[in-house]
């Protein structure tokens, strides 16, 4: 018998918990370490940024930061756990009404930008707090701007990454019903965005 943590169909999946990883880091400099930053900037020192600008720039990045924390979790679990219960699309097709926060975060997108790069030119401690936070080797010489867009290219990739899943997988297989149902209402949260 073949050792399930050699196949195709695991590599692919850790690629998903990998990935799922790297997004996280992302948004969680976005959510955590810049709008963290301003939060606490507005109650201890000044405010800076009032509520309702950050309403319009951060929308719901906040609720995505969390179901990504969620989802990653279970992946680490599953991946862990491959030789048990050797799947993951499983995961997707549960948290399937979630990603609709996704198609909010896009569409409020473009005005977020605006309002981010109209703040960054209004307030230097705004800004002061952009560059103390992009200049951290964490940041990997990115901007704010540019990880505010992985949501944005989020839905797709997921869809991407579940292709290339259920092609490493049987019609048959333990988790292909799954993949292409994942694969179905991931594509219906694209056509949203």
């Amino acid at each position: 018998p073949s050792d399930p943590l050699k196949s195709k169909t695991f590599y692919v999946a850790r690629e998903v918990m990998t990935t799922e990883r790297s997004f996280l880091k992302g948004i969680h400099l976005v959510e955590k370490a810049f709008h963290g930053s301003i939060k606490m900037h507005n109650r201890t020192v000044k405010e800076i940024l009032p509520e309702s600008a950050q309403r319009t720039i951060f929308s719901n990045i906040a609720a995505i930061y969390e179901l990504s924390v969620e989802l990653l979790v279970q992946l680490e679990k599953r991946i862990d756990k491959w030789e048990e219960n050797p799947q993951i699309s499983d995961i997707f097709v549960k948290r399937a009404p979630f990603f609709k926060m996704y198609s909010r975060y896009s569409a409020d997108f473009e005005q977020s930008q605006a309002a981010l790069s109209q703040w960054l030119k209004k307030s230097s401690q705004l800004r002061e707090i952009a560059n103390t936070i992009e200049s951290n080797r964490l940041c990997c010489g990115l901007t704010i701007p540019t990880y505010m867009l992985y949501p944005i290219q989020r839905v797709p990739r997921y869809r991407l990454l579940l292709q290339a899943y259920l092609k490493t997988l049987k019609e048959g297989d333990l988790d292909y019903e799954n993949t292409t149902k994942a694969l179905e209402l991931m594509g219906a949260a694209a056509m949203h965005m």
